[in-house]
């Protein structure tokens, strides 16, 4: 397989995030995010989701863990309950585009080459 550059338009971006992001911000939002990570890969917004609904669950799955053996269980309330909550949506747009500009700069840092001048 030859590979090829791939170069979505502006408005391809925003259709592709949308279906990644669509349900937790808006479109305007949306446009806001991909403006300030203009250099960001698609494959970002996806780990974006992660992280997003990572934080979103987060505290049910710990209260869920208590009870872990009922959790597990086929048509358990609170298994239920979780799946809810975490696809609902809990964080802000704000939250989100801090939490992506915070990401995508862990991520450049840590993808930087730090090569000295020959000094």
């Amino acid at each position: 397989m030859r590979a090829f550059p791939w170069l979505p338009t502006d408005t391809e971006r925003l259709e592709i995030v949308t279906g990644i992001l669509g349900t937790v911000l808006t479109q305007q939002e949306l446009a806001l995010l991909l403006s300030e990570l203009a250099d960001a890969p698609i494959a970002f917004f996806s780990d974006l989701l992660v992280e997003v609904m990572a934080r979103a669950s987060d505290a049910e799955v710990r209260h869920a863990s208590e009870s872990f053996a009922s959790f597990i269980q086929p048509n358990n309330p609170a298994r239920a309950q979780l799946q809810r909550k975490s696809t609902a949506g809990t964080m802000s747009a704000s939250e989100i585009m801090a939490l992506a500009l915070r990401v995508w700069h862990e991520r450049s840092i840590a993808t930087q080459s730090f090569v000295g001048d020959g000094d």
